[in-house]
């Protein structure tokens, strides 16, 4: 199961995306499916997620936190753009791909954790960003 398109709800602003919906597996974060939320502050991502596809926070300028599951193999390209309020943000070291420009323009952004074995795309986290391997 993928997760298409949130649709926002006044007062709503953390968002626990559910692990099963319909009694299907929740396995991915589509393409869009969140961007332009910009009241969204907060989300977590369920742990049989294994992938966050292309632009699916892009322009989320008011999140300041994304739970990523261990279990998440690849984050797309611009996944997180615009993302002006993340602050920090801890990779899974199973994640074996970050895509282009994925962490771009999170002005918010100090700090990544990830394993050195992460193929990062171009231009994937903002020039400033301190970058903490764990391995």
């Amino acid at each position: 199961m993928t997760i298409t398109k949130y649709i926002s709800r006044d007062g709503v602003s953390t968002v626990d995306i559910p692990d099963r919906i319909k009694g299907l597996q929740v396995t991915e974060i589509g393409e869009f499916a969140f961007s332009w939320c910009t009241d969204l502050t907060g989300v977590t991502i369920p742990a049989g997620v294994i992938a966050i596809g292309n632009s699916a926070f892009l322009g989320c300028a008011g999140l300041r936190s994304v739970t990523i599951p261990a279990g998440v193999i690849a984050i797309g390209h611009w996944a997180f753009l615009g993302c002006a309020g993340l602050r920090s943000v801890t990779i899974p070291a199973g994640v074996i791909a970050i895509g282009v420009a994925a962490f771009y323009g999170c002005s918010g952004l100090r700090s990544v954790t990830l394993s050195r074995r992460t193929r990062v795309g171009d231009s994937t986290f903002p020039d400033r960003v301190r970058l903490v391997y764990r391995d």
